[in-house]
């Protein structure tokens, strides 16, 4: 955006990014999840593009648009950063799903859903380390459902198979001449 963001440029854009993840969301429900992706990114730069006008020191003393829209602008660009990790979700873009759950989680740092699937992302990528510190987050929160509760499952019976190897191959390791 220009040095010129005024109320109305911020509220032009925001109803892009609006449109954007509405037509979005239409196309990840109809299976279309590269159209969905594509629509989802182009609201996310629409909203991120927005953020920056947030703090008079980041535009260089450009003008900052209406703190009254902040909310708002705020809101939309969490949920599309959510539809993002969930289309890379469906993907299995692992490291993607990463990524867009970790914007939103500096966003919203109790968003349950990101952390489900941020924490699905490093068990498929066996980073078991970092999907024990997701599910954490998730006990602290109090939040537990069918799937949160077959992740952990899985988190277990991963860190048990991790534990036998290492035992295993220490056994050997010590037993060698």
């Amino acid at each position: 955006m220009s040095q010129g963001m005024t109320t109305g440029k911020a509220l032009a854009s925001l109803e892009r990014a609006r449109v954007c993840k509405e037509e979005g969301n239409a196309l990840f429900q109809a299976g279309d999840h590269q159209g969905a992706l594509r629509k989802y990114h182009f609201g996310h730069l629409e909203t991120k593009s927005l953020t920056v006008h947030f703090d008079p020191a980041a535009t260089f003393g450009a003008v900052v648009i209406d703190p009254k829209l902040k909310d708002s602008i705020i809101a939309l660009h969490s949920q599309l950063l959510g539809n993002l990790a969930a289309v890379h979700l469906a993907r299995a873009n692992w490291p993607k799903v990463i990524e867009y759950c970790t914007a939103l989680l500096a966003l919203e740092p109790a968003n349950a859903k990101a952390l489900k699937r941020r924490m699905r992302a490093h068990l498929e990528l066996n980073q078991l380390n970092f999907a024990e510190a997701d599910a954490e987050r998730i006990r602290a929160a109090c939040v537990m459902d069918e799937e949160i509760a077959g992740l952990c499952t899985r988190l277990a019976a991963a860190n048990r198979s991790y534990e036998d190897k290492y035992r295993a191959d220490m056994r050997g390791f010590l037993l060698r001449k």
